[in-house]
């Protein structure tokens, strides 16, 4: 996570910029998400059986400035849906998580070999956006809900305790 981090800022990531997320579940998916909160970096975060061009809109609509796939890793539909979105990030940073990286994508391990020594991480207010969540909406335009970093790290905190710590759960 923090290498991860440390190459999103040596990459020109800074907090408050977006980047979006278009993988299948998988480790790297929770690695990019917390990099992304330990460098202030907004995540937003695509379900893969979004469309191509619905992922394309949420690209637009969050002003996500990079992008993570996982080609090699998914069906051929969604390579197919992957590589539609990629076109429309010509001059943006594309990482590619997956195990057969190849094209005009940086595979994650050059990527992550961009950031030098892990630094610290980015110091932000309690309301800065951690991640946005897109739906689709009646009206067909995404639609994203923001969630702020201190209250959902707040929420998390309670959850755990109820969970782990509550006397009622022993």
């Amino acid at each position: 996570t923090a290498r991860f981090a440390s190459a999103l800022a040596a990459s020109g990531f800074s907090p408050g910029d977006r980047f979006l997320l278009y993988l299948p579940d998988s480790p790297e998916t929770v690695i990019a998400l917390l990099a992304c909160a330990r460098a202030g970096i907004i995540a937003a975060p695509v379900p893969v059986r979004y469309s191509a061009e619905l992922a394309s809109e949420i690209a637009a609509a969050a002003g996500a400035a990079g992008l993570l796939v996982s080609l090699g890793a998914g069906s051929e539909s969604y390579e197919a849906r992957a590589q539609m979105l990629i076109g429309g990030f010509a001059g943006k940073t594309v990482i590619d998580a997956g195990p057969k990286p190849g094209g005009d994508v940086l595979p994650l391990e050059r990527f992550l070999a961009r950031g030098g020594s892990p630094g610290g991480h980015a110091i932000v207010e309690a309301e800065h956006p951690l991640f946005i969540l897109y739906a689709n909406s009646a009206a067909g335009a995404p639609r994203g809900a923001v969630f702020a970093a201190g209250g959902f790290l707040v929420q998390a905190a309670s959850s755990y305790d109820y969970l782990f710590r509550s006397p009622v759960n022993g």
